[in-house]
């Protein structure tokens, strides 16, 4: 809900917004003027580091063009924006049909919605992924991707440098463009991916092997 959201105002002070930022522990914000329906774009952290407002610079030199959808968007449809996006931005403010922001969503948010909770960096690991006598592998969707190349020997997978994925799940959404169902295949390069499991829309369970 938008009365939940943190955003940053830009003409608030650096005090009150280091903050925010240290509160909130989040990766990109909003960025309005006064208010929150005066929008004005989203600006992420690791840009945030770069800003000294002492110095006479302000956040709307580092804002980048929103993304603004309709309450009745489609997730998928949403997450093809982000996939889209030239910026890179992973983030999209949501609106009624009168205009109004009612909220906000962000990458995390979908693809936990989907694959389920994605666990913090501290979280101690669990194994998701058994090698077969075969020499295939089953994986849990859940899977970061840089364990899946780690375990796969894959250098790259197709648009990862867009980082519109973070998981196994993640990537296959991404290329699938849809959620798959249980027992769907397809290849990419010379690995050939089966979705053998599906908890509800989460992809559970994913059989790897190489071509």
């Amino acid at each position: 809900p938008k009365t939940g959201i943190t955003w940053l105002d830009v003409d608030d002070s650096v005090e009150n917004i280091k903050a925010k930022i240290i509160e909130s522990k989040r990766a990109m914000f909003p960025v309005g003027k006064n208010s929150l329906d005066n929008f004005l774009g989203v600006i992420q952290l690791k840009d945030l580091f770069e800003v000294e407002i002492e110095n006479g610079n302000t956040l709307k030199e580092y804002l980048k063009s929103p993304i603004i959808v309709p309450e009745s968007s489609d997730v998928l449809d949403i997450l093809n924006l982000f996939k889209e996006s030239q910026d890179n931005v992973h983030m999209a403010i949501v609106v009624d049909e009168y205009g109004s922001i009612e909220g906000l969503i962000t990458l995390n948010d979908i693809l936990e919605s989907i694959v389920g909770e994605i666990p913090a960096m501290d979280e101690p690991d669990e194994p998701k992924a058994i090698q077969r006598p075969d020499g295939s592998w089953l994986i849990d969707g859940a899977i970061s991707i840089d364990e899946f190349k780690d375990i796969l020997g894959v250098k790259v997978l197709p648009e990862e440098e867009r980082e519109v994925y973070q998981t196994l799940a993640g990537f296959i959404m991404n290329y699938l463009g849809k959620i798959p169902e249980t027992g769907e295949s397809f290849q990419s390069e010379d690995l050939i991916f089966e979705v053998v499991d599906m908890d509800g829309h989460h992809i559970d369970k994913v059989l790897v092997y190489h071509k």
